[in-house]
């Protein structure tokens, strides 16, 4: 196995990550949870005599030989170099190792065995834990220790190399003991070193140097403990290890701020409804947050450290350090007190992710799949469930199989169209089913011609079900009466075509191919308006395939064509989302998605690709109220008002290519640009003359007039704000006088007239474990009165507006 020093940047134990033997309960140390303190009387002076109980020194102990294979009795630190007596800032800790790990000894310096790693790296670990003194050592309830002035410090009971108890001016934590002595957890100074977190070292200390013992009797995390934040940080960074019980880590850290689901975190070997959940805590202080993670067994799974970049070197620190059950985010707003806002209803499913597809005035309807770690990435089930909007009462649900189904609302606000992909393992071609809300019948279905590539959209009263032209034959678009199931018409295509219909409110059937769109009559499918533009002007990336076709020549055919080849079907009317979301580009990872507001009423424009524009489309008479044109250098958020805002690369034709970049506010009626500011801003909500935006990932208002900067939130002292630091981000709610933004893993509230970060609320789920994105839609949505969240544990939930208000009050 390849070796290599612990000291550099972390690059071998990732690649190594696979080899990383899989966690042991805590239980293979000696564990005594609950058990009593050691043996000194509690807040009186130490007993004078150290007594280790009879252990075997260094001398006295077998040392194993170079070559040998020795296992792990005690979680041991590894050490990068050997510590030097008396020098502290040689005490740092590369990480602790689990009780059972199988290390290779391939020498020894002083009291410390050079190992080999299961991860391949250098290490040294002190002798006793090697089968000695330490190898004894029982966990204990924690408390926190005095010292006296003389007390000397060792890597291990018995040890002989010695360090001051200057060391602890504070004191410091214990939570395991041998004898009458303490192993005590000592901060690291320096706390980060070549790219890499420097964890506490353990050290021992005689009953005989102890000066007081006080009992910790609610935890070091618990809301009110005393305990010192660097001395409590120690602890968690020492004592937890994967595996650990819940009871022993509720006796540690004391009882959490909050307590929610996690999601599925194992490889399902039944259906989801099958599997329990883990539980992931919550804690808080002024300094720093964590999450604590535990399966569904009750056993912890690591930990999540939250803290903001207090220090330059935290902007260099991976997320993800050895052990990898243990993370470190360092985030660049300060932290915010969490909030918990009493929920109107919650809706527990046993499938992970959950977001709105569809509401009408009584009902909601979720989405919910099950797909990353749980089943090895592949989305094992799906289900659409219908929610009473105001009780939260599941009114109905149905098993979508193995794929999201597209959802339509249906024009009579009582039904949504609902179009499942083929089931392989059920044989179950692709379906078109028109739902009722209220009980979730079927009112007609009709089998998709195309399979996985059929796409479903509405106009007036028609439901619309398309495929594209390919080797088996041309395409089709079938128009089919929302309330029978009736086929209306069927039109073919020789050649790809795009349908811009978006929701349910379109009075015509849009549809572009080549230079031309069209709108026909949902009904008759006779053309009621057309627009023609240069046919060789095709944008960015156009497929030049389908230019100069005449929508006139579209003929009706009999109901019976089939096939499909083209891509993309559809072309999506955005009113809050990006005109253009190409993958590559950090900022389209927008939790609300494509789809925008589910609340919002249409007002009769869409934003679509025409030639080498865009342009803003009255869908009913075919006039074009704005436009403005397609750079490959700049990407662009539709305003309220009909203007765009454009992130525009600079220095580069190539948007994903630049390094520099401007923010363009573009009136799309006059077709000229009213002012500019350097950076990129997403993310728009236009509020009167106020313009809401992520500002190089950092939320901001600008005057809308001239793009003045009004306020910039505040950052936590070293961090990155430039261009290249992107946090994934959903948009904008308002909230009276707040805003409430869906930032990287929280829901945040911040003051609308200054930007100040008001709070976090808890209770909002949106981290898959996978660390894949979060729902594409849905995640999070208002109606005026209620917040409607969705997740990725399970949870769907309905939130007062006024509550949260009421809590983010001075």
């Amino acid at each position: 196995m390849k070796r290599s020093s612990i000291q550099k940047p972390l690059e071998a134990a990732l690649t190594n990550k696979q080899n990383r033997p899989a966690a042991k309960p805590s239980g293979t140390a000696k564990a005594r949870i609950g058990a009593a303190l050691c043996l000194p009387l509690l807040l009186l002076p130490a007993a004078v005599d150290p007594a280790y109980a009879a252990v075997p020194t260094a001398q006295e102990q077998r040392l194993p030989a170079a070559g040998e294979t020795i296992t792990l009795q005690q979680s041991a630190p590894y050490y990068a170099a050997p510590p030097i007596a008396g020098d502290r800032a040689s005490l740092g800790v590369s990480y602790y190792e689990q009780p059972g790990a199988k290390l290779t000894v391939t020498g020894r310096r002083g009291e410390l065995l050079q190992v080999v790693t299961p991860l391949g790296q250098t290490a040294y670990v002190p002798l006793g834990y090697a089968g000695g003194a330490a190898a004894l050592a029982e966990d204990s309830a924690p408390v926190l220790l005095r010292l006296k002035p003389d007390a000397e410090l060792r890597l291990f009971p018995g040890g002989q190399q010695t360090w001051p108890a200057s060391l602890a001016p504070s004191g410091a934590v214990s939570a395991v003991c041998l004898g009458d002595g303490y192993g005590l957890s000592l901060p690291a100074e320096p706390g980060y070193a070549d790219g890499a977190v420097v964890r506490p070292a353990l050290l021992w200390v005689d009953g005989a140097g102890v000066a007081s013992a006080q009992p910790i009797a609610s935890g070091v995390l618990a809301a009110g403990s005393e305990v010192p934040a660097d001395l409590a940080r120690s602890l968690t960074e020492t004592a937890l290890q994967p595996g650990m019980p819940q009871q022993r880590v509720l006796e540690l850290l004391g009882e959490p701020y909050s307590r929610l689901p996690l999601p599925h975190v194992r490889h399902l070997s039944g259906p989801p409804e099958s599997a329990e959940r883990g539980t992931l805590w919550r804690y808080e202080n002024e300094s720093e947050q964590l999450t604590v993670s535990f399966d569904e067994a009750g056993t912890l799974l690591g930990w999540d450290r939250i803290l903001p970049k207090s220090d330059a070197a935290q902007a260099q620190i991976r997320s993800a350090q050895p052990p990898y059950a243990f993370k470190y985010d360092f985030r660049n707003l300060p932290l915010a007190r969490s909030i918990s806002p009493e929920p109107l209803w919650r809706s527990q499913s046993p499938l992970d992710v959950q977001s709105l597809a569809a509401a009408s005035d009584g009902v909601l309807l979720v989405h919910g799949s099950q797909g990353g770690p749980a089943t090895g990435g592949a989305l094992a089930a799906s289900t659409l469930t219908a929610l009473d909007r105001t009780s939260g009462e599941r009114l109905w649900q149905r098993s979508t199989g193995g794929g999201l189904p597209a959802v339509v609302p249906g024009a009579d606000g009582r039904s949504v169209l609902a179009l499942s992909e083929a089931d392989p393992q059920s044989d179950a071609p692709a379906t078109l089913r028109s739902l009722r809300l209220s009980d979730g019948a079927v009112r007609w279905s009709r089998e998709a011609p195309g399979g996985a590539s059929a796409r479903v959209f509405a106009a007036g009263t028609s439901a619309l079900l398309g495929t594209q032209p390919g080797p088996a034959g041309r395409g089709t678009l079938t128009a089919i009466a929302e309330r029978s199931g009736e086929v209306r018409w069927t039109k073919t295509f020789a050649d790809p075509y795009t349908v811009l219909n978006a929701g349910s409110g379109d009075p015509y059937v849009l549809i572009r191919q080549g230079s031309w769109i069209q709108a026909l009559d949902p009904v008759s499918s006779r053309p009621v308006w057309s627009l023609k533009t240069d046919e060789h002007a095709q944008p960015p990336g156009g497929d030049a395939r389908s230019e100069a076709s005449d929508p006139n020549a579209l003929e009706a055919q009999a109901p019976n064509a089939t096939a499909l080849n083209e891509t993309a079907l559809s072309e999506t009317a955005l009113d809050k989302t990006a005109l253009n979301q190409e993958a590559s580009d950090p900022e389209a990872l927008d939790p609300q998605g494509a789809g925008g507001d589910l609340f919002a009423r249409p007002d009769g424009t869409r934003w679509v690709t025409f030639g080498g524009e865009r342009v803003r489309l009255n869908t009913a008479n075919g006039d074009i109220v704005g436009r403005y044109p397609l750079r490959s250098s700049e990407r662009a958020d539709p305003l309220a008002d009909g203007n765009v805002l454009i992130r525009r690369a600079v220095d580069t034709a190539d948007y994903d290519s630049g390094s520099l970049f401007e923010s363009v506010l573009y009136d799309t009626r006059a077709q000229r640009e009213i002012w500019s500011v350097p950076g990129r801003a997403s993310r728009p909500l236009l509020v009167e003359d106020r313009l809401y935006v992520l500002l190089n990932g950092v939320p901001a208002a600008l005057s809308a007039e001239d793009g003045q900067l009004l306020w910039k939130t505040q950052t936590a002292d070293y961090a990155l704000t430039g261009l290249q630091d992107f946090v994934q981000a959903g948009s904008f709610i308002p909230l009276g006088p707040h805003l409430l933004l869906p930032y990287g893993p929280d829901l945040l509230a911040f003051d609308a007239a200054d930007g100040r970060l008001r709070a976090r609320i808890d209770g909002f789920f949106a981290v898959r474990e996978d660390g894949g994105p979060t729902p594409p839609e849905g995640l999070l949505n208002a109606d005026g009165g209620a917040i409607y969240a969705g997740s990725a544990n399970g949870s769907f939930t309905a939130w007062d507006a006024e509550q949260i208000k009421a809590l983010l009050a001075p």
